[in-house]
This record gives C-alpha cells, sequence and structure tokens, in this order.
C-alpha cells in the first residue's frame, strides 16, 4: 500500500495531531545534536510521549494539543511528563494559547500560528526526577546488571531495590545513554526514508514499537 505525502501547504487538512507532529518534526530536526522518536510509553506504560527528544545530555518530551484536541487533561498529563523528563514541553494550536497561563514556567511553548511554529518559550532542565519511572524505562537485562544481586526478583522489586540506591545524576545518565542507544537506529532509518518533508509514512518508522527497549 503506497502512503501520499502530506501536502503541507493545503489549508483545507484538518489539523490533528499528526499535522502537528510533521510539522515539529521539520521543524527541529535540523538540530545535530537531536535525535527524537513518537509515542514513547512511560509512567509504566500509562502515558506516551507524543515525542522524545535526547537532547544536549537531556531528555525533553513534547505534548501535542492540536486543533481538535481537548485539553481539560492537560495538567495532569504534564505533571506525569514533569516526573518523568529533563524537559517537557507543549506543542499547541493558537486557539488553546491561553492553556499557557495555567502551566508550570519551566515547561517550554510553541504555538502553531498562521501555520508557523512560534516558539514562544524554552523549556527548563530538571534533573531531580521520579526515579522508579525512570527505571521502568531501562530493560529487564540492565536493571540485572545494576542490581548485581544474583537472587531471582520481579522487575518491580528490581526497580523498588534501585530507586532507594542509585543517585538522580546516575540515573539520569544510565536512561540517557541507555535510551540514546536504542532510539538511534530508528531515528538513522527514519533519515535515510524521509525526503523532503516527513509524512505519515515517515511516522510511522518513528513509533517506539518498532525499535526494542
Amino acid at each position: 500500500m503506497i502512503t501520499k505525502p502530506i501536502n503541507m501547504s493545503n489549508h483545507s487538512l484538518n489539523r490533528d495531531e499528526i499535522y502537528y507532529k510533521t510539522k515539529m518534526i521539520d521543524f527541529i530536526i535540523n538540530n545535530k545534536d537531536t535525535i527524537f522518536i513518537s509515542e514513547f510509553p512511560f509512567n509504566f506504560q500509562k502515558r506516551r510521549a507524543d515525542l522524545l527528544l535526547i537532547e544536549n545530555g537531556f531528555t525533553h518530551a513534547i505534548e501535542i494539543k492540536s486543533d481538535i484536541d481537548n485539553i481539560n487533561s492537560l495538567n495532569s498529563q504534564l505533571n506525569d511528563y514533569i516526573e518523568s523528563f529533563n524537559k517537557v514541553s507543549i506543542f499547541i494550536s493558537e486557539k488553546h494559547v491561553d492553556a499557557i497561563n495555567n502551566i508550570s514556567k519551566n515547561i517550554g511553548v510553541f504555538v502553531l500560528k498562521n501555520d508557523q511554529i512560534i516558539h514562544k518559550r524554552k523549556a527548563l532542565p530538571k534533573k531531580r526526577l521520579n526515579k522508579r519511572i525512570l527505571l521502568d524505562m531501562l530493560s529487564t537485562k540492565i536493571l540485572k546488571e545494576l542490581i548485581e544481586k544474583k537472587e531471582k526478583m520481579t522487575r518491580i522489586e528490581m526497580i523498588d531495590l534501585l530507586s532507594n540506591k542509585i543517585t538522580f545524576d546516575s540515573l539520569n545518565e544510565i536512561v540517557k545513554d541507555y535510551l540514546h542507544k536504542k532510539i538511534s537506529p530508528t531515528y538513522k532509518l527514519f533519515l535515510s526514508e524521509r525526503i523532503n518533508q516527513t509524512t505519515i509514512h515517515d511516522l510511522m518508522l518513528l513509533e517506539i514499537r518498532n525499535t526494542t527497549l
């Protein structure tokens, strides 16, 4: 089945999450210090980050709220993001711009206005995150290596034990390095397929289910 590229200049398009996501990818793709992936599961599979970037030693998650999205749950979503990633940003429709007044000033803000992305506020970095959520981003193999014990333990038991013994700085580095290593092959495949503008086909390549974590 052949997927037609999105015509980004077609203003009759329904500006849904796919439209916003492709716009954001085209906006950030020239940053050579950044790699990213789509639909990243976190908080024990309870949430999915629309885009997860690894940039300059930080994890940076972007939540998208398009023209047709409801923002009633935005604050609860962002609270989970703040516990899970070094940087958090939102990319919102101009019609939702008033929501900026109700979120933390540490959260970055991108707004789509007249079909152009305006970067209104930079995300501020944070290292003291929820250790259990970070540990859950790691593979079971990595958790076992960090435990350095021979007895059998469940994944949750390992996470609980490690959360009490590992420092924030150490865990940040472990998670960032691990995700960078795992995301890189998918990101490189995406780059090899993408031509001029990001399409739905390209987005499918970026989805986390195509990466073994």
